[in-house]
């Protein structure tokens, strides 16, 4: 945010087109608080090839399990370009910048089961939709997901500190470390 000369502008950098909606900002001012709202249409970024469709948009993991996750999304807004006719899944081991196409051929519908996933790691996923002009450029990442198994994510305990750091704790490590002791008030009696 920016002011200056009367007048203040807010810069939104890094915007994707699941950002689009209703926004309200709050100003605070010494003669008191004032709202203003207004709908955020955002673009698409220019196709990598032209005519090539936009980015899928809010990828999200389902139905987690140790060795596969369903990846789902949804269809970018398209307006002039050639119908999509399927989607490739990227999957990126969290920690690496590395990327690897999950699909050979591109899927006809919004969701994908993405297999041979290693236990206990935790994955990123992406989207690029397909037409007859190209690849779409990827959607924006889904959060962080781990592959485990459903019995055993629920014997978890995950702890979040400052927002970026993740402690995982099994219950099992937790079993046996609780002494339990009774007093007796002997004046009590």
């Amino acid at each position: 945010m920016s002011v200056g000369g009367g007048a203040a502008s807010l810069t939104l950098p890094h915007l994707a087109k699941d950002d689009e909606g209703l926004y309200t900002i709050r100003i605070f001012t010494k003669e008191g608080t004032t709202e203003h709202s207004a709908y955020l249409f955002v673009s698409d970024a220019p196709a990598s090839v032209n005519g090539a469709p936009g980015a899928p948009m809010s990828v999200k993991a389902y139905d987690v399990n140790s060795d596969y996750i369903l990846v789902a999304w949804k269809p970018p807004n398209t307006v002039n370009e050639a119908p999509i006719t399927g989607y490739f899944v990227d999957r990126c081991e969290a920690g690496t910048d590395t990327w690897v196409q999950c699909n050979t051929a591109p899927v006809k519908v919004c969701k994908y089961p993405v297999d041979n996933l290693r236990m206990g790691h935790s994955y990123y996923f992406r989207v690029r939709a397909v037409n007859s002009a190209g690849i779409s450029r990827p959607s924006r990442k889904s959060d962080k997901v781990t592959a485990l198994d459903p019995a055993e994510s629920e014997r978890l305990q995950v702890i979040k500190i400052e927002g970026k750091y993740d402690i995982v704790i099994k219950d099992d490590d937790l079993e046996g470390t609780v002494e339990y002791k009774e007093y007796f008030c002997t004046e009590c009696q």
